[in-house]
């Protein structure tokens, strides 16, 4: 492979050269000696084994073969500097954007109202948002998150406990398991939906026994139910509105027809606390806060959640 012998410097100190007139007003344009100017041009010419340069009285000017190569060399020389533009934006661009890891159980109307204070104190900032559904960030190795709301991960620091979803096992109101109280067998055979991550509710074992269909999304157990196809477990937030208009109801299970799933907020160890990365977490926290005590103040004395 051939390496070439000039430079972009030394091209573009030759430019400045024959823009400015002479040596001595390119060193005061570029902030340099005379002499090391000087080099630069000798070392070009010497590099290629040819004159590109004459003295005519005080002026430098460019012989006919120098002014050849400079405007073959011109071209290059605004290619580097935009070569190097691209870099420093980037750079720029990487100084300014967030990435965020959520669970989909952490309510999507929280999530954006936090996102949208942070945009309105932060316009230049880019936030890059990924979902997930039930799946504990477990470690931060090759890990493409600076935030992450997620289900405990034990391997993992929390900054806070940001959320507690509360899961309801439900049916359709004209359900059979809700016409009557339902029993282990009668269970077993109607179908259950479920999406990875069911067995972690109140912190017990739920095997997929029976009959079940396996979902990826809350919207789909939401869907399933109210279909009527199926019973299983949904976070009440998602199905507070049907359950008032009793279109759905909680099976006859006491507390086994309750439970929660707890999900904490981390920040990347290797990610350095910046103000805007600072602000998005206060965000997150605030509007979690005050989701919950809103809700806390609402139910009324015999909630749905008591023990």
């Amino acid at each position: 492979m051939q390496i070439p012998r000039t430079t972009i410097e030394q091209w573009s100190v030759l430019q400045v050269v024959v823009q400015s007139g002479s040596f001595a007003l390119a060193a005061e344009a570029l902030n340099r000696s005379p002499s090391s100017i000087s080099y630069t041009v000798n070392k070009l010419q010497q590099s290629l084994g040819a004159e590109l340069m004459r003295a005519d009285g005080r002026r430098a000017v460019l012989t006919a073969l120098g002014r050849e190569l400079l405007d073959t060399a011109v071209p290059l020389i605004e290619d580097f500097i935009e070569l190097e533009a691209q870099v420093r934006s980037r750079d720029a661009e990487f100084s300014q954007r967030l990435s965020l890891n959520v669970d989909s159980l952490f309510p999507s109307h929280l999530l954006f109202e936090a996102l949208s204070h942070f945009s309105r104190h932060y316009p230049d900032h880019r936030v890059d948002l990924q979902e997930h559904v039930r799946r504990a960030v477990v470690s931060e190795a090759g890990a493409d998150w600076d935030l992450a709301i997620s289900m405990p991960s034990p391997n993992l620091r929390s900054i806070a406990r940001l959320y507690e979803s509360r899961f309801l096992q439900v049916a359709r109101a004209d359900h059979p398991l809700i016409q009557r109280k339902p029993t282990r067998s009668a269970m077993m055979r109607h179908t259950r939906v479920v999406v990875e991550g069911d067995e972690v509710i109140a912190g017990t074992a739920s095997p997929k026994e029976g009959r079940f269909w396996i979902v990826e999304s809350v919207a789909a157990i939401k869907a399933a139910i109210l279909q009527g196809n199926c019973y299983g477990w949904i976070p009440q937030e998602e199905i507070k509105e049907e359950l008032a208009r009793g279109e759905v109801a909680i099976l006859d299970l006491g507390p086994v027809a309750q439970g929660s799933i707890p999900l904490e907020l981390y920040m990347r160890e290797a990610v350095e606390a910046s103000a805007p990365i600072r602000y998005l977490v206060e965000c997150l926290i605030e509007v979690a806060e005050h989701h919950q005590q809103a809700e806390a103040s609402a139910l009324p004395s015999g909630r749905l959640d008591a023990d």
